[in-house]
């Protein structure tokens, strides 16, 4: 392993927190909502590819659905997934009108960092620390320790 793999996997085991799932959740179609509930209780309990079997329910009946997406990335990721998670993270950013905005973002340069693309974890990190939101200054440490020796 080269130092900078062996630097980049410890900064995501360092900054990495798993994402602490919510409960329930209302929508207009009851059908969906409880394979929603379930896909969450599965998530709860690290069930992540019996959960992500759920979210993928959700997402094909409303390709819309941020927490479909978001609790889909945070599984691909926990199974080690990366290059997965960050599609469906991508897609709940690129809506920008939801809860899971800077998480999202967030996860998207750890998993850059995981899958040893650098200059992405980078560039991704800079927008964090510019944006002034919850992970900013985490993603000042980031920078600092990614910056070319």
């Amino acid at each position: 392993m080269t130092k900078r793999t062996t630097s980049e996997n410890n900064l995501y085991t360092k900054y990495y927190q798993p994402y602490q799932g919510a409960g329930t959740v209302r929508s207009g179609n009851t059908t969906m909502d409880h394979t929603l509930t379930v896909a969450l209780q599965k998530f709860n309990a690290r069930e992540y590819e019996s959960a992500l079997e759920l979210f993928q329910q959700v997402i094909a009946n409303d390709t819309n659905n941020p927490v479909g997406h978001f609790y889909s990335g945070v599984s691909y990721q926990e199974t080690g997934r990366f290059s997965k998670a960050i599609e469906e993270y991508e897609i709940v950013v690129k809506d920008r009108d939801n809860l899971f905005m800077e998480q999202a973002e967030w996860y998207i340069g750890l998993c850059y960092l995981q899958t040893q693309d650098r200059k992405k974890a980078y560039r991704q990190m800079e927008r964090i620390a510019k944006s002034n939101n919850y992970y900013s200054q985490k993603a000042e440490a980031i920078i600092r320790k990614l910056k070319p020796e």
